[in-house]
């Protein structure tokens, strides 16, 4: 079983002082040995070298996966972020970006598509996308040695640059790695082994993985979700967890039925008994989408606090306040709630921005 589904990209960090060595050896090469004419050239390379590398080897995952049937989630090059599934960008704070380098986020679009073999087609698509960015770099240095100029750039110094960054990336994901967090060799071989073995992944695991990148619940794929209740068919708390996860697919749709939500909340509590985060999203049905002040409060008097889901607690609290006429209370709740899920994830969770309208459209009808 998979514990880490998404794919690692190349970190330049794990090799920091390997690329500074190399790079002052061939910029002292540059110098003494191609003129000083062709330094300027050299020296942008070397600026956007990284950059370029580093996107032809995330598109070469993207490319390998949709063939064999993946979707994409999110793709990041140098700390930008495009979550692809709900077509928002993503700046990482640059420290992060700085040692993150890039990397890639895919799931099967199908059942037929979640094996072990099709997640190292596309994994393996990245070092192989390096490996030949190396090889066309090498032959244009050759083809074009110490010939014209291309605008500021010299041919031969740009084959040379795209041909060095290409190696260090190959280098850097097609060699395993022993530390904890694995390249694009370590995954290629486990899944390797999995495929020989006829071991299947977790298909949980990949509805972990968008949930974790808070791609909504109501466009969790049907198929993956009914995979998944299979294979944890005799597992009492995936039984659990997938019932809460229905609840929350139903509080997700884009018309709520909140007769429905609720049937399913109750058929819950009899199964398991009371939970706290379910005492709110009663409480947040109740008032958000019946505008039960009375039946809404009844709710949140069995939530404890604080809750094990703080974001749906205030969403409910707001809900409440909005409908009592308490609009500034309504608002720093909000705040708090958006702080909540600020911190669990740096990209935006867009079932919660449509739980905000809702509750803002409230101040309409409060007291």
């Amino acid at each position: 079983m998979q514990d880490s589904p998404d794919s690692d990209g190349y970190r330049p960090g794990h090799s920091a002082k390997f690329v500074a060595i190399l790079i002052l050896t061939i910029v002292v090469g540059m110098v003494f040995a191609g003129g000083p004419d062709r330094f300027l050239s050299f020296t942008i390379v070397l600026m956007v070298g990284t950059l370029i590398s580093t996107l032809l080897h995330e598109l070469g995952h993207l490319v390998a996966g949709w063939i064999v049937g993946w979707r994409l989630v999110v793709i990041n090059v140098m700390g930008l972020s495009l979550h692809w599934w709900n077509m928002r960008f993503h700046l990482d704070k640059p420290d992060i970006a700085a040692d993150a380098g890039g990397w890639v986020v895919m799931i099967p679009d199908s059942a037929a598509a979640l094996t072990p073999f099709r997640h190292l087609v596309m994994v393996a698509g990245g070092p192989l996308v390096s490996l030949a960015q190396t090889v066309v770099g090498i032959s244009l240095a050759i083809l074009a040695y110490k010939g014209p100029f291309f605008g500021p750039f010299a041919l031969d110094v740009v084959g040379l640059g795209l041909a060095f960054f290409g190696l260090i990336t190959f280098l850097g994901t097609a060699i395993p790695s022993k530390r904890a967090e694995s390249n694009d060799a370590s995954t290629i071989l486990r899944d390797f082994a999995m495929w020989r073995s006829g071991e299947r992944f977790d298909p949980a695991a990949w509805l972990a993985l968008l949930l974790q990148y808070n791609v909504r619940l109501r466009e969790l794929p049907e198929w993956l979700i009914a995979d998944a209740i299979n294979y944890h068919a005799e597992s009492d708390y995936a039984d659990r967890y997938f019932r809460s996860l229905e609840i929350g697919i139903a509080l997700d749709a884009k018309q709520v039925d909140a007769n429905r939500a609720l049937g399913l909340i109750e058929e819950y509590e009899q199964l398991f008994g009371i939970d706290d985060w379910l005492a709110c999203c009663r409480a947040y049905c109740e008032a958000a989408h019946l505008h039960d002040l009375t039946a809404a409060r009844r709710s949140m008097e069995k939530a404890g606090f604080p809750s094990s889901l703080p974001q749906m607690d205030y969403a409910a609290r707001a809900a409440i306040a909005m409908l009592e006429g308490d609009r500034g209370n309504a608002m720093e709740l909000l705040k708090l709630m958006d702080a909540e899920i600020a911190a669990k994830s740096p990209f935006r969770d867009m079932t919660f921005r449509d739980i905000r309208k809702q509750i803002t459209a409230l101040q309409k009808i409060g007291t």
